[in-house]
């Protein structure tokens, strides 16, 4: 394996100077990281099922998976917010295997997170990447969010473990079903939230509905929301949570992927929307 690793070095170093955009140290990993899933995964027919970032070691199901959430979380950033405080108060909710919560250590290493990962398969590897790197006020709850209490099904892929796309929302893409414990996002919110990421694969809608209703959304500073559009083809919903942000003080922008077929009716996007209390900016 080491040798392995200098070789792809080796190759990096000797294609950099062509690379007319230098990249970022995550972006030289993310290109190390796809290089080595080519060499031993594609070629050598080796499969990996950890990596180091950073200080840190993830364990993951899929190298594809783990790349494409490298370079969203790591690469792109998706999840960066700025806070004064040395141990901000973070939401991380639909955590996955935890590559969010390595982000949001390496931003502030004393930050504070309440983790919520429906999935007890994904759950499993969660904890044991946590506890691996001894990651310390992290509190891990084996639930899925949404507007009620109680058992509600999942839907998952058997055949991708660990898949970003599970969702107790039937539509979302799958038949296979488990049940698993949800709870009220708002029971977990009674002082400020310095942050809050949101990845719950078509469910926000009807949780920012609940934190409305509670009063709960008036304690979160900033948030990063993955809007899942067109679950439904045909279905418009976005303006319900922009209605609800709005009418509890809350700016927005808005990103999206454009797609050389988007005149198309009724299809799929993900949507991300940084979202910022006003109040914060006077």
């Amino acid at each position: 394996m080491r040798l392995i690793n200098v070789l792809i070095y080796s190759i990096i170093r000797l294609i950099q100077p062509f690379i007319k955009i230098t990249p970022s140290k995550d972006g030289l990993r993310l290109v190390f990281f796809k290089l080595k899933h080519y060499l031993l995964e594609d070629v050598f027919r080796l499969k990996i099922t950890s990596e180091k970032i950073h200080k840190y070691k993830i364990s993951f199901f899929s190298y594809i998976s783990f790349l494409h959430m490298f370079e969203a979380i790591f690469v792109n950033k998706e999840y960066y917010f700025k806070s004064k405080k040395e141990n901000p108060l973070i939401l991380d909710c639909g955590s996955n295997i935890g590559i969010s919560i390595l982000f949001f250590k390496c931003l502030y290493p004393k930050c504070r997170i309440i983790s919520f990962e429906p999935d007890k398969n994904t759950f499993s590897l969660l904890k044991k990447n946590i506890q691996f790197n001894n990651l310390q006020d992290v509190v891990l709850h084996n639930n899925a969010i949404s507007n009620t209490e109680g058992i509600v099904n999942l839907y998952y892929d058997p055949n991708n473990p660990g898949d970003e796309n599970m969702s107790i929302i039937k539509d979302r893409l799958f038949d296979e079903v488990e049940e698993v414990q949800s709870v009220l996002l708002s029971n977990y919110i009674n002082n400020q939230i310095d942050f809050m990421k949101m990845d719950i694969e078509g469910a926000e809608t009807m949780v920012f509905e609940e934190l409305s209703k509670k009063n709960k959304i008036k304690f979160i500073k900033t948030m990063v929301i993955e809007y899942h559009h067109h679950i439904k083809p045909l279905d418009d919903q976005l303006s319900k949570i922009l209605r609800i942000l709005e009418d509890n003080g809350f700016g927005y922008q808005l990103q999206s992927r454009f797609m050389v077929h988007l005149k198309k009716f009724g299809l799929f996007q993900n949507i991300i929307l940084f979202v910022y209390n006003k109040k914060h900016l006077r």
